[in-house]
Parts: structure tokens; C-alpha cells; sequence
């Protein structure tokens, strides 16, 4: 069986810890001493940090680009994370067969409704959680209910698209806000919801939310993937207010500053071209290219020995890169056949995804499955054929496949999140 095919029947499969961990980031340039390190510091660092953010908050693509050359020459170099090596035993792996794809599927169905924070009127059960845990329950909900049409699938993703409306309406800004941290909350984003209440000023909390995040723009990350959550949802069921919830979100990155942090700006990027292909509204497709333009495609190396690859060592992990590619991908495929900034952005695509290809094919490794099998689905939907047939002839990419294929039969714990593909296997 030829990889897409197999690809496209194992990863709408694929669990749901959206929470994954992430691998440490490293990167290398140059002859200098490489470090290793997640996060760059120092006054020179964020000098020009700072500098590039100024020059964001204007919208001055010129003094972005320059800022850009300055923050580069100031990041100190650093190693490449250590991939994962694929297991010995998995050319023997076959594809799973219909019978093994309903039995994974029904077991994701039990587990997401074992996992939900919500009770099926949408209500918190407990604590809040990021609405970024809803949001992927619903994907991977869609995705098992493409399989079978379970019903039981469709409903419980409907508590979850219920759960993030009442989130919308308590806070009324449109967007969603992420919840005030408890002291025993640990994990990088916990810590970022921390610098958000300590920088953001006065009406950063509101009702146990954080509502304001300053000009870190993390805000952005739920709102991006829950806005485009419930347009899935209407789609699935055909309920106009989780069309009309989407929007709301899709309305409020509208006056989003652009942050340093370039995978932030994706996500509202992202969900913006979805409410331009939802509606036709150019307002909504201005605000992806401003998004990408200003805030994605600058810190992407566009020459050398490092090309594809991104400036800062947060954005250069494996998984951002993935997270930005898939990103990207879904921005053109909102894109008019004639619009003018298609064809550099494409290109400008094809060449992170060549780099990100090449650094695990050299490596005969992986990180992060759940992100690269991701990636693969929103390249299989919004790709140039170029971009898929890039795929089709990556090795690494077919041993995830069967890696996936292998922790199914094996019925054990995976970190894949859902892909949320929504391609049914073939009946």
C-alpha cells in the first residue's frame, strides 16, 4: 500500500494529548560554540528582541526585516535536539485493517469521554482547563465520527464545542482567555499565563481567566485553535452558533498586535483565512497576510546552510516548526488562485517543510509524532502536490506510519495528538 494512503488511515486515529511534551530546543550555525538551550537571554538578545517587537507593533515591514538581521546576529548558536530513534521491528508493520481502525476508534471515544474537563452541557467539572484541551476533543471527536458515524462521538464533541461557548460568553471579549493558574500548576504554559498576569497591567484576570497577556501574545494559541475547532463543528452538525462563536474570535484577532513569538501569530493567522473562506470577508483575508507577512515568514532563514529553519531557538524545536508549516498550509488554502502573495508564501513553505523533511530523514528519527503526523494531514488537505509528493518520499514519515499502526495493535498509551484529518478509510 503506497504511504499517503497509509498515512491517511492511521493518523485520524491518532490520541489526543494536545499537552505533548516538547522536546528541548536546540540549534546550530556556524563554527562558533554551540549551546544547548530552550530560551535565549542576555542584554544583547533582548536588545534586539525588543527591537524587533517595536518594530512589529508599527507594522514596518522594512525595520522588521532589519530587526530580524539583529536578533539573528545576537542568538548564540545552539545544538539540534536529539531526535528519537524509530524502532528496529517496523518494516514489518502492516497498515490497520477496518476491523483494528473501529476498535482504535471506539477506544479514542472512551478515552476523550473518560478525559473531558466539561459534563455534557458544556460545565466545568472541576478546575478550568485551557480551552485548547476542548478544542483538540473536538477534532479528534469529528474525526472518530467521520470512521462509523458514531453517534456517541458526535455528542460528545458537542459538549466540548458547548464547554467553549459558555468560556466565550463568561469572559465577552471574543477570544478565549486561558485560566489563572493554581501554585501546583506546572509547564510552560502555565508559566507564560504567570508573566501574562505580572505584565499584562490591571484587567488581566477576570472571573478566574486570564483575559489581557500584554504583548506576549499567548492568548492567540487557544484562541487560533478554538476558533477553528468550532467551525468544524458547525460543519459536522450544522448549528449556526458555533459558526457565530467562531467568528467572534476570528473578529477579535482582527486588532491582534503581531508578537515575537512567530508561532503565535500563526495561529490567529490560521484561523483569520478559515473566517475569510467561511464568509468571503476580506477584512478577515487581509488579517492572515498582515499575520504571516509581519509576524511568520520573517524569522524564517531564507538563505545558506540553515534555510527553512527559523531564527530562535523557541521557534526552531521540531514541533513549532511543524506547528508553523500546518499553519501556513491552511493560510493558502484560503488564498484566491490569483492572489498576489500565493505563490512566495508557498514557496516559502515548501522550504520549511524541506528542511524540517530533511532533518529527520538524515536522522532516521523522530519528536513529537503528534505534531508531525499533524502536519502530514494539513498537507495532505491544503499542500501543493509538491509538498505532498515531498512527503511521499520521506522515510520518516512512513515510520510513523507504521509506528502509529504498531502502538494501536499494542493498545498502548500514545502521546499523538488528534490530527483531526476528517477522512473517513475506505468502506
Amino acid at each position: 500500500m503506497n504511504m499517503t494512503r497509509l498515512l491517511i488511515r492511521l493518523s485520524i486515529l491518532a490520541a489526543i494529548t494536545v499537552a505533548a511534551s516538547f522536546a528541548l530546543a536546540q540549534y546550530h550555525t556556524g563554527s562558533h560554540a554551540r549551546l544547548d538551550c530552550t530560551r535565549v537571554s542576555g542584554k544583547g538578545t533582548n536588545a534586539a528582541r525588543a527591537a524587533l517587537q517595536s518594530a512589529m507593533i508599527q507594522g514596518d515591514e522594512a525595520a522588521i526585516s532589519a530587526a530580524v538581521v539583529r536578533y539573528r546576529q545576537a542568538a548564540p548558536p545552539c545544538l539540534d535536539e536529539t531526535l528519537i530513534p524509530f524502532p528496529s521491528d517496523l518494516k514489518s508493520e502492516v497498515p490497520l485493517n477496518r476491523l483494528e481502525i473501529l476498535a482504535a476508534s471506539h477506544r479514542l471515544v472512551r478515552q476523550l469521554s473518560d478525559r473531558a474537563g466539561w459534563d455534557m452541557m458544556g460545565k466545568s467539572k472541576g478546575r478550568n482547563l485551557p480551552p485548547r484541551h476542548a478544542a483538540a476533543h473536538i477534532k479528534a471527536l469529528i474525526s472518530a465520527w467521520a470512521i462509523d458515524d458514531d453517534p456517541e462521538a458526535l455528542i460528545l464533541a458537542k459538549a466540548a464545542g458547548e464547554h467553549l461557548l459558555q468560556v466565550q460568553t463568561r469572559i465577552g471579549m471574543g477570544g478565549f482567555g486561558f485560566p489563572v493558574p493554581r501554585r501546583s500548576d506546572r509547564g510552560s504554559e502555565y508559566e507564560a499565563a504567570r508573566h501574562y498576569i505580572e505584565t499584562a497591567g490591571s484587567g488581566a484576570v477576570m472571573d478566574g481567566w486570564i483575559v489581557k497577556d500584554g504583548l506576549d501574545g499567548g492568548l492567540n494559541y487557544d484562541t487560533g485553535l478554538a476558533g477553528e475547532a468550532l467551525f468544524d463543528l458547525f460543519h459536522a452538525t450544522g448549528e449556526v452558533r458555533y459558526h457565530d462563536a467562531a467568528l467572534r474570535a476570528a473578529t477579535w484577532s482582527l486588532t491582534r498586535p503581531v508578537v515575537v513569538n512567530f508561532n503565535y501569530n500563526g495561529f490567529i493567522a490560521a484561523l483569520s483565512a478559515r473566517a475569510f473562506r467561511e464568509t468571503g470577508e476580506r477584512a478577515y483575508l487581509d488579517n492572515a497576510l498582515r499575520l504571516v507577512d509581519q509576524g511568520v515568514l520573517p524569522g524564517l532563514i531564507k538563505d545558506g546552510p540553515r534555510r527553512g529553519r527559523w531564527i530562535d531557538p523557541h521557534n526552531d524545536q521540531l514541533v513549532y516548526r511543524a506547528i508553523m508549516i500546518g499553519q501556513l498550509a491552511r493560510v493558502l488554502a484560503a488564498f484566491p488562485a490569483d492572489y498576489s502573495a500565493r505563490d512566495r508564501i508557498e514557496t516559502a513553505t515548501y522550504s520549511a517543510l524541506q528542511a524540517l523533511v530533511g532533518q529527520l530523514d538524515a536522522a532516521d528519527g523522530y519528536a513529537n509524532p503528534d505534531a508531525l503526523l499533524s502536519l502530514y494531514c494539513d498537507i495532505e488537505q491544503h499542500g501543493s502536490d509538491d509538498m505532498k509528493a515531498l512527503l511521499k518520499r520521506s522515510t520518516s514519515f512512513e515510520n510513523l506510519s507504521r509506528l502509529f499502526a504498531q502502538t494501536q495493535r499494542e493498545v498502548r498509551p500514545s502521546l499523538m495528538a488528534a490530527t483531526g484529518c476528517f477522512l473517513k478509510p475506505p468502506r
